[in-house]
């Protein structure tokens, strides 16, 4: 009998999980206490953050939005990537396309298990993590992500149109990017999302959209739902402001029969049966019902709901300008007066993931989080719905490159221009900052 297991495997694997189970190095320090901060920046090894912020953090973070390197042939500046086998591995094989892009795609696999390990258990049972990611990995993260969350735990992949034009200089103009969605539980907290447009009917009760009562779906049929295959009777004598009858499941005089049939005229059947419908039918008041009839073009009847829902689910593929890549530099050149950072993600596409999977007062984390994108998305939302979410970042004060726009500026580290555009957007005293630093090394006498 074969003992091969079901799953991702890369060199280096064990090295990730035992570094992922390993206890923290260093500690946190304060650089700025800040009472009531509405974020929180920590500089350092966001493997070592994650694991220190254990002790006040662990099951109390709704929601995780990160943007991970995308491992386009950079090396990576996280402790712990290249353990021996991720870095030998590939070596003395003969030239292969497809080895070479496995071998770099090792020491990104190693970088992220344990990071992802440390991070899930910061999460709330009903926390939610979002992932924005391209093609070179999206295959490989959601393995890692089938592997630390369970692949039940899956909810979306979402596709993120980011460049309209496409990327030409491939053989297909790729258009998008893709934001992973994962449950830290069986109970996910997703939220629905408003609807565009306001309900256009109302009554005494409010506004409303008439929703067809008939079921749509193909496998509902009279055979096997024979409790919802039943008349309803229309009094076509009586019309509300919206042009629409009363209806009722007992016949009256004059009344007209109707029977759930679908577009051929074939047997259908309702979404409810009769004891729901009854129960929303009051007799001789026709607004309070939340049943009513109205007549087609070609003389028949429909029936509809009143639908009083101004929510929809969010859908999984997103089309906006406002989520643009380009939009993301237009945002930050604007803050600071200059794109300081490659890339960086729009704050709406930020603000949407915030929006779906954190409550008005709940705690937001990014351990990934560049030029500090995720806290102006949160306050966004705040500003939308009156929360007052709060959000944590953690950025590896990664060297700029001397030649850059931020080193011009006077900034040294990835992590400085994080601060700036949040110190910017907050003022300095809503801005807490702590520092991650190693445990010095004991020599011995």
């Amino acid at each position: 009998m074969s003992t091969v297991e079901f799953g991702l495997a890369f060199p280096g694997r064990d090295d990730a999980i035992a570094l992922g189970l390993a206890p923290p190095a260093g500690a946190l320090h304060s650089v700025r206490r800040a009472r009531g901060a509405k974020v929180t920046l920590v500089e350092g090894d966001n493997l070592d953050v994650l694991k220190l912020l254990h002790a006040e953090h662990a099951g109390t973070v709704d929601a995780i939005y990160i943007d991970p390197p995308y491992n386009r042939g950079r090396d990576f500046v996280y402790r712990g990537v290249y353990s021996a086998d991720a870095k030998s591995w590939g070596r003395g094989r003969r030239a292969d396309p497809q080895q070479a892009a496995a071998r770099r795609s090792a020491p990104w696999l190693a970088m992220m298990l344990p990071r992802l390990m440390a991070a899930r258990a910061l999460l709330r049972d009903t926390g939610v993590l979002f992932a924005s990611i391209d093609d070179a990995e999206v295959h490989h993260l959601r393995m890692l992500l089938d592997e630390v969350f369970g692949r039940e735990r899956f909810v979306a992949q979402i596709i993120v149109v980011s460049n309209r034009g496409g990327r030409d200089y491939l053989p297909l103009a790729v258009t998008h990017e893709y934001v992973l969605c994962y449950a830290a539980g069986d109970k996910p907290r997703i939220a629905e999302l408003p609807k565009a447009n306001a309900l256009p009917l109302g009554d005494a009760s409010g506004p409303y959209e008439l929703r067809e009562l008939r079921n749509r779906n193909p496998r509902f049929t009279p055979e096997n739902r024979p409790n919802l295959d039943y008349p309803i009777w229309v009094d076509a004598t009586r019309t509300d402001e919206a042009d629409c009858h009363p209806v009722a499941l007992r016949r009256k005089a004059g009344a007209i029969e109707v029977n759930p049939r679908n577009r051929t005229g074939g047997g259908s059947v309702w979404r409810w049966g009769k004891d729901k419908l009854a129960a929303a039918i009051v007799a001789g008041d026709r607004a309070a019902s939340e049943v009513v009839a109205k007549q087609r073009r070609d003389g028949g009847y429909n029936i509809y709901e009143k639908c009083r829902k101004q929510t929809t689910k969010a859908r999984a593929l997103w089309d906006d300008t406002a989520l643009r890549s380009e939009q993301g530099s237009i945002e930050l050149r604007a803050a600071l007066g200059a794109a300081l950072f490659d890339h960086p993600k729009p704050i709406e596409l930020v603000r949407r993931c915030v929006e779906l999977g954190c409550d008005k007062d709940g705690l937001v984390l990014d351990f990934f989080a560049g030029s500090g994108t995720t806290a102006l998305a949160v306050a966004e939302q705040n500003r939308r719905d009156g929360g007052t979410r709060r959000c944590l970042l953690v950025q590896w004060p990664e060297p700029i490159p001397a030649s850059s726009a931020a080193a011009r500026a006077g900034m040294v580290a990835v992590s400085d221009i994080a601060a700036a555009r949040i110190e910017h957007a907050f003022g300095v005293r809503q801005v807490e900052r702590l520092q991650w630093r190693a445990a010095p090394v004991r020599r011995e006498r």
